[in-house]
C-alpha cells in the first residue's frame, strides 16, 4: 500500500508568503487613504452635530450659548469642538467662538460662515455653511 504525504513543501509555502506579501504592500496605500478619508469625514460631523447641540440647546434654555473651536468640557451655555491633529481648519482662520441666541441664529454674524475642513495627507477638503439664522449647509468637497 502507497502512503499518501499530506502538507506543503518549504517552496510553495515561501511562494504564497511572497504573492500575499506582495498583495498586502498594494493594500496598504488605499487602506491608509481610506482612513484619513474616514477621519476627515468624522471631523466634519462632529463639527456639525456640535453646532446643531449648541444652536439647540440656545433655542431650549432660551439663552444664548457659545460653542468654543478649543477643547474643553461642555456645559449649558458653553459648548466646545476641537478637531482632529491630523486634519487642519483651512477656513474660518481666526474664528475662536460664535454664539447661537435664543432664537437659534448666530449673534454679531453678518453673513454666512463656510468652514473647510481639509486633510493634506489626501488633499481633500470637507466643507460645511453654517448660515446665519443657524441653519446647516453641506457643500461639495473640494481640494487643498
Amino acid at each position: 500500500m502507497k502512503t499518501i504525504k499530506k502538507g506543503f513543501t518549504l517552496i510553495e509555502f515561501i511562494i504564497t508568503s511572497l504573492v500575499l506579501a506582495i498583495i498586502a504592500m498594494l493594500a496598504i496605500p488605499s487602506f491608509s487613504n481610506m482612513l484619513a478619508k474616514q477621519k476627515l469625514n468624522s471631523d466634519i460631523r462632529s463639527l456639525s452635530g456640535a453646532l446643531t447641540q449648541s444652536r439647540g440647546q440656545a433655542v431650549f434654555l432660551r439663552k444664548d450659548v457659545q460653542i468654543n473651536f478649543t477643547e474643553g468640557a461642555n456645559t449649558d451655555t458653553q459648548y466646545y469642538w476641537s478637531i482632529n491633529p491630523k486634519n487642519t481648519i483651512i477656513s474660518p482662520s481666526t474664528l475662536s467662538s460664535l454664539t447661537f441666541k435664543k432664537d437659534g441664529a448666530l449673534n454679531a454674524v453678518t453673513s454666512d460662515i463656510e468652514f473647510k475642513l481639509c486633510n493634506s495627507k489626501i488633499g481633500i477638503t470637507k466643507n460645511l455653511i453654517l448660515t446665519k439664522s443657524g441653519s446647516i449647509f453641506y457643500k461639495e468637497d473640494g481640494t487643498c
